[in-house]
């Protein structure tokens, strides 16, 4: 099994510093809810948890979400590091899809290693996060969403982190500053140590002088800058492959990843994400623009006209898009099925017209190996699904 990055383990030593803060910046109580895991045991929220001194860590997502499943082979490793439920903290994963059944939920637990309960949609996961989506505690992004929910009720909403270990740290200071324990730790004039980490700790004595790559996204073909997209290094083309390391892009849309060279692959990978509300950008005249193409009106001429009306990801455009995106736009539904809003493109990438079918035949992603070389520029161009006219907010 994954192990997450050493350093995540050491993140404890400066939890504590701000979890205060973070912790009674929170006032939402949760709502309470009784849900009927896969395997068929029941959970109550308050009687079985909260009203017992637990704390319970709460992962909102659906079985074929891609940033969902690419957290998925490190969540056991941290549940195990948590207690596993036999100390101050329970796990739950709750789905917000209806076609999460009890038998899709299981073979998800199997693929990676899950022993924490597991909701779908016939245990009632659908009505227990109903109110995480409805506004009341934030703006809902999409999945994965974090709450994490301490034993007097008190909710934190959307933990998030930058990339998987930043994603990791977030959740230890949001779970350390309910007052839970982490299990096998000991404290140091109030400085909390994982003894494992100490036990295993090697020092890099090497002088290697590490590389640096420094680059930027955008929106469009234009020069706007788009804040806040995580840039990821994989080890492979796989999208659900192991992160090696990552960064977020600053106000300026600029990045930079420092890493050592002989330690990544040479078929590593760069992509590019952005997690915000399904409905930035979506308005009406996107709406007309499709329907026009549909009537033949106005022919889409551009091969990311029909990558970005594609909403139903079927491969074609129909009338059934244009539901799709009036759901979003009239907020019936909080995200796309695929949990996907923003395209990223290398900047010298086009999107081909493949007739009457969406394109498939382009690159998401920029090999490192050819930023290295200096053949390709660390530079993603974005694009917002259903945001025909360019309107959407990149700061959004």
């Amino acid at each position: 099994m994954n192990k997450l990055p050493m350093p995540r383990k050491m993140s404890i030593l400066v939890a504590l510093s701000f979890s205060f803060f973070f912790y009674q910046a929170q006032g939402q109580m949760a709502p309470d809810f009784m849900v009927t895991d896969s395997d068929g045991n029941a959970h109550q929220l308050y009687a079985d948890y909260l009203n017992n001194g637990k704390t319970v860590m709460v992962k909102i997502f659906f079985t074929s979400c891609p940033p969902c499943i690419e957290l998925a082979p490190f969540m056991e490793d941290f549940y195990q590091e948590w207690g596993a439920g036999e100390n101050d903290v329970e796990f739950f994963e709750l789905s917000d899809k209806s076609f999460d059944v009890d038998t899709r939920i299981i073979n998800y637990k199997t693929t990676y290693g899950m022993t924490f309960p597991g909701v779908g949609s016939e245990g009632g996961s659908l009505e227990a996060v109903a109110p995480y989506k409805s506004g009341q505690f934030g703006n809902f992004t999409g999945t994965p969403t974090f709450v994490v929910i301490a034993p007097d009720g008190n909710v934190q909403f959307d933990i998030f982190g930058n990339g998987i270990s930043g994603q990791f740290d977030a959740l230890d200071a949001a779970l350390l500053a309910t007052g839970a324990m982490k299990p096998d730790t000991m404290v140091i004039d109030t400085m909390t140590i994982d003894t494992m980490t100490i036990d295993t700790m090697t020092v890099d004595t090497t002088t290697t002088t590490p590389v640096t790559l420094a680059g930027q996204i955008s929106f469009g073909s234009g020069q706007q800058a788009i804040p806040n997209v995580i840039v990821e290094v994989l080890a492979t083309i796989d999208p659900n492959g192991e992160v090696l390391f990552s960064d977020t892009s600053d106000m300026s849309g600029n990045i930079s990843l420092s890493f050592f060279e002989d330690s990544v692959a040479t078929d590593a990978v760069i992509r590019a994400r952005k997690k915000d509300s399904a409905g930035n950008g979506l308005t009406g005249i996107d709406l007309v623009r499709i329907q026009r193409h549909l009537l033949n009106i106005e022919p889409f001429t551009e091969g990311l006209q029909y990558l970005l009306s594609d909403a139903n990801q079927t491969g074609t455009i129909s009338a059934l898009d244009l539901v799709e995106i009036q759901k979003i736009i009239l907020g019936i539904k909080p995200d796309f099925d695929d949990g996907v809003s923003w395209f990223f493109l290398p900047v010298n990438e086009t999107i081909p017209l493949n007739g009457n079918q969406v394109p498939t035949d382009f690159k998401a992603y920029i090999q490192l190996s050819e930023v290295l070389d200096e053949t390709t520029p660390l530079q993603f161009k974005a694009y917002k699904k259903g945001d025909l006219n360019g309107s959407a907010n990149p700061n959004g």
